[in-house]
């Protein structure tokens, strides 16, 4: 998702937001890998920036962390 914001107003020149994730699976169909991301930017009127980016990865199994054996729950 990508939202721009470029008409300004009496608080801010342009504003920007991106959010968007990602999700990985073996060949036996476990989920490996998720990921979710949010990039937000703001200009105010006297063209400061300010920008902030947050990744969120949950919980989920392992099937590399024990080398060939069963897969296992990997930390946040």
């Amino acid at each position: 998702m990508l939202s721009v914001v470029s008409k300004p107003t009496k608080w801010y020149r342009q504003l920007l937001l991106i959010a968007g994730g990602q999700q990985q699976y073996n060949f036996e169909g476990d989920l490996t890998d998720r990921q979710m991301q949010l990039y937000g930017q703001i200009q105010t009127l006297n063209y400061w920036n300010t920008s902030a980016f947050w990744i969120h990865r949950p919980s989920v199994f392992d099937d590399r962390l024990t080398r060939g054996g069963p897969s296992c729950a990997a930390p946040a």
